[in-house]
């Protein structure tokens, strides 16, 4: 579930934006919800974060529960100041928070239990979030960004390439689409998938297809 979680610098955020999702078997039958929201943040624990972020994710199958929860906070730019993960799948829980630290380049990883471990970075860190979001800004600037590091606890290589524009039926309409082809290659894992913008000026969240063993789930707007 992590791979339907991965904008700003011309065009402004809205005050606040709630963006829902279907979470879909390969037979289109719905297994879950997930939301994504963006909100102006403003805050003394953090002076240098100007957006939070935050996606939720509720799925189910017979016997196995999925719930995720996700918070990012960023600057004007998408830098990440924090970023903080809770994961449950089935009887698993794990909790993390990411702290960056631009003035060292280091983001400090702390999990739940007393882990602890520094990242090295350097310039504008993103986690996966902050860099979704920074996404929409670039491609409503035309532009598709170069293969870099996205933190997402542990820090993962994403590159981005252009597939096609689509035309897809979402939320009851037909709408003009992007397709976006993704490689994202991490310490132990490398998978693939494709993710689709709306050609609108906001440039949408619409689609996730996760290609899996038994068939291609999906994320899908539904509002």
């Amino acid at each position: 579930m992590k791979y339907f979680l991965i904008f700003f610098l011309l065009l402004p955020l809205p005050a606040e934006e709630v963006l829902r999702y279907s979470i879909n078997w390969p037979s289109s039958l719905s297994l879950g919800e997930a939301q994504l929201e963006s909100r102006p943040f403003s805050s003394g624990k953090d002076a240098t974060a100007h957006h939070e972020f935050t996606f939720s994710l509720d799925a189910a199958v017979p016997g196995f529960v999925v719930s995720d929860q996700f918070r990012s906070l960023a600057s004007r730019q998408f830098c990440s100041s924090e970023f903080e993960k809770k994961i449950q799948h089935g009887s698993k829980k794990t909790s993390e928070v990411t702290t960056f630290h631009p003035e060292s380049g280091v983001a400090s990883r702390h999990t739940q239990g007393g882990g602890k471990s520094d990242l090295k970075f350097s310039g504008c860190a993103k986690d996966a979030l902050a860099f979704l979001q920074w996404l929409r800004a670039e491609l409503a600037q035309g532009r598709i960004p170069p293969a870099q590091t996205v933190f997402f606890g542990a820090p993962y290589r994403l590159t981005i390439k252009f597939g096609s524009t689509v035309d897809l039926p979402i939320a009851g309409r037909r709408i003009q689409a992007d397709r976006l082809e993704v490689n994202l290659k991490g310490p132990a894992s490398e998978n693939n998938f494709e993710i689709f913008f709306d050609r609108e000026p906001e440039r949408k969240l619409v689609l996730v297809k996760v290609p899996l063993p038994i068939g291609s789930f999906s994320m899908e707007l539904t509002d």
